[in-house]
């Protein structure tokens, strides 16, 4: 479940353009659930970006029910742009949905590289949190 309302709905705006562009329908339980897949392809990617000694700083961070300000310490301090790294899942989800062939890139996938970015990383953080990952 995603904890911010604007990054769930640029999700939901992203997954509905990459449906229209393979030619279905963008509703119903197919489209929910490409945007759960999204959703946690976008998490694992951050988990991956993360260098060995922050992700053992994160799990601790986590097990400990650290502070949000001690988490995002952990996560910002890393030196990634997170934005990047979702825009990079995004771009490789859609690929993957519409096929290898398709390198249309879209206005939706970039405003993770904007303010937004940082949004959607709390966002995910929290689903962290909460043990959403598997």
């Amino acid at each position: 479940m995603r904890i911010n309302l604007q990054t769930g709905e640029i999700l939901e705006k992203f997954v509905e353009q990459m449906m229209q562009e393979k030619g279905e329908e963008a509703s119903g339980p197919k489209k929910t659930e490409l945007i759960d897949k999204l959703d946690k392809k976008i998490e694992e990617a951050f988990l991956m970006a993360l260098p060995d000694e922050r992700l053992l700083a994160l799990n601790k961070a986590l097990d400990e029910d650290a502070s949000d300000k001690k988490i995002n310490a952990i996560l910002f301090g890393s030196g990634i742009d997170f934005r990047v790294v979702a825009a990079t899942a995004m771009k490789k989800f859609k690929n993957e949905y519409l096929g290898e062939g398709s390198q249309k890139w879209n206005r939706i996938s970039r405003e993770y590289q904007g303010q937004r970015g940082k949004q959607f990383l709390m966002s995910a953080r929290g689903q962290l949190a909460s043990g959403r990952l598997s």
